[in-house]
């Protein structure tokens, strides 16, 4: 099981890097073509794994971040009071 894991990850590697670069040819190509004065593409924009990893670590974000109960409001309004 650990060594079918460690190959998938792998290939999962690999299939970012080969969108990676196909994103960055794509967004070459289509600055080359765009109309003056219209907004740049990023290789971010034809990257199918980018709006992933910025949902991944949004949540990872999300899950650093200290829970705010109503105790943690009651204490900031009592510090924001002095």
């Amino acid at each position: 099981m650990r060594e079918y894991l460690h190959h998938s990850r792998h290939f999962e590697n690999k299939d970012r890097a080969a969108w990676l670069r196909t994103a960055s040819i794509q967004a070459v190509l289509a600055n080359v073509n765009r109309r003056k004065g219209s907004t740049a593409f990023t290789a971010d924009d034809f990257n199918p794994y980018h709006e992933m990893d910025q949902k991944e670590w949004r949540e990872a974000q999300a899950a650093k971040a200290p829970k705010k109960t109503p105790a943690f409001f009651e204490r900031m309004g009592k510090q924001l009071k002095t």
